[in-house]
């Protein structure tokens, strides 16, 4: 078995991508109560410590979230 197939449902394919998509939201619903408990990996861990350092170090070099989505929204529109 492949990576793109491992752990797929047997007749996932042959769903429609609708029932597919429904499937995969139904899903998510009953992951979501319990996503706080899943632990963090520590290669993440590192890539937040790295970054909340980085902040700390030059905080006006960071922007506001929305500025980001905006510039990018900006560029992607341009090309």
């Amino acid at each position: 078995m492949d990576r793109a197939t491992e752990g797929v449902p047997e007749g996932f394919d042959d769903l429609s991508l609708e029932e597919q998509v429904q499937l995969l939201e139904a899903l998510w619903r009953r992951i979501v109560p319990r996503v706080e408990a899943a632990p963090v990996p520590a290669a993440h861990r590192q890539v937040i410590t790295a970054r909340l350092r980085d902040v700390a170090r030059s905080p006006q070099a960071e922007a506001p979230a929305s500025d980001v989505l905006e510039r990018l929204r900006r560029e992607l529109s341009s090309e």
